[in-house]
Formats: C-alpha cells, sequence, structure tokens
C-alpha cells in the first residue's frame, strides 16, 4: 500500500507515455478516464468498455493479448498508430 490513495492513479497516468489497461475495477476506470483526459494513449485488454449517450467510445485501443497490448502502447507512445489492421 502506497499511502496515496485515488493520488496514486493521478501520478501513475502523468508520468506515463501510454497506459494499459488490463480487466479492472473502479481504480482502472478512474485511470483510464484520467489518461484520456491527459491526452495520455489507453489500451485496454479485458478491460472497461466505455459508452457516451450511449455510443461506443473508440478512444481506448483494443488488444486481445499482452504482447500485443505492449506492442500498441509503444507504438502509441512513440507518437505512432495502433489500429487493428496494422497489427492484426
Amino acid at each position: 500500500m502506497t499511502g496515496l490513495g485515488e493520488a496514486r492513479n493521478a501520478l501513475i497516468v502523468r508520468t506515463a507515455d501510454a497506459v494499459v489497461a488490463i480487466r479492472g475495477g473502479y481504480g482502472t476506470l478512474t485511470e483510464i478516464g484520467l489518461a484520456l483526459k491527459m491526452g495520455r494513449p489507453v489500451v485496454g485488454l479485458d478491460t472497461w468498455e466505455l459508452r457516451q449517450r450511449g455510443k461506443p467510445v473508440l478512444s481506448v485501443v483494443p488488444a486481445t493479448t499482452p504482447v500485443q497490448a505492449v506492442e500498441r502502447a509503444l507504438a502509441l507512445a512513440k507518437g505512432g498508430t495502433a489500429r487493428k489492421e496494422e497489427h492484426g
């Protein structure tokens, strides 16, 4: 335990070049929201599916394996893209 509570989530996101969200509860959801608000790319592996006004939010790049999640996060952190077609 860090003793930082929810502030830990903001620190993690603020220092990250990209975020990988894996499964998770409300803390993970908070990190996803903070990352998107701060303009950090987010890759999701079996995690929250976001909707706004009933429509899917496509800001979280999906991954189906841990390796794929890391590859996509690294590409996004370097300013690249991680579209499904590129990483099939």
